[in-house]
């Protein structure tokens, strides 16, 4: 910021040069904020910027109670799954961080995550996979999934067996599915692509494929 909008800031009872962070709160299904809950998680010097109905961001000041507030903010508003939280990085900037936390959301959003609260260090891996080069390539390998592969759900498997971390058990169980029914579903996105996914070079090539395709 230039001194003189901090400045003017000050003029407006704010000070720019406090650190802080951006927490999104966005309705899953939604519902919308609770706006009278929200300002009670606020101190001093502390704002709420709706986006939308769905939507508002928290600047909150980063101090020695900050992550302890922050556990309490998830745990209120996300136990339950209707309230999506998620947190961008301290940054000199206040607009990267919010511009963070915003990113963070729509992620866990598009990627239909069963995670309802994520700061943006957790994930600045998967941006970092979205903006590999060739991405054609990858497209390539969910479409023929998506084509071949419909009536067996092969997407909606190797998502599954992505998020159970390639465990067979939790996956067959997740889906409902007999152990070897899951194995034969393996089998055929292996056939499909050529791509192995209990291969964990063949998997993270499948896995930046699906982020790709998602995002």
């Amino acid at each position: 910021y230039s001194e003189e909008f901090i400045k003017a800031a000050m003029d407006l009872g704010i000070d720019l040069k406090l650190p802080r962070i951006a927490c999104a709160v966005s309705g899953r299904t939604g519902i919308i904020l609770p706006k009278n809950k929200l300002e009670g998680f606020l101190m001093d010097q502390e704002y709420i910027i709706p986006m939308d109905t769905n939507t508002s961001i928290l600047l909150l000041k980063k101090d020695i109670r900050l992550e302890k507030r922050l556990d309490i903010i998830k745990q209120e508003l996300s136990y339950e799954g209707n309230y999506i939280v998620t947190i961008g990085n301290t940054e000199d900037y206040i607009g990267r961080s919010v511009k963070e936390a915003l990113w963070t959301g729509n992620l866990l959003k598009r990627l239909e995550l069963k995670q309802y609260s994520c700061s943006y260090e957790e994930m600045d891996m998967i941006e970092a996979l979205s903006s590999i080069k060739n991405k054609e390539k990858y497209i390539v390998i969910m479409k023929s999934l998506e084509e071949e592969g419909r009536e067996v759900e092969l997407i909606k498997t190797l998502a599954c067996y992505f998020y159970n971390n390639g465990e067979l058990s939790k996956t067959a169980q997740e889906m409902h599915l007999h152990r070897n029914s899951l194995n034969y579903r393996l089998q055929r996105i292996n056939e499909i692509t050529g791509l192995n996914p209990k291969n964990y070079r063949d998997l993270l090539r499948l896995f930046t494929a699906y982020i790709i395709y998602k995002l």
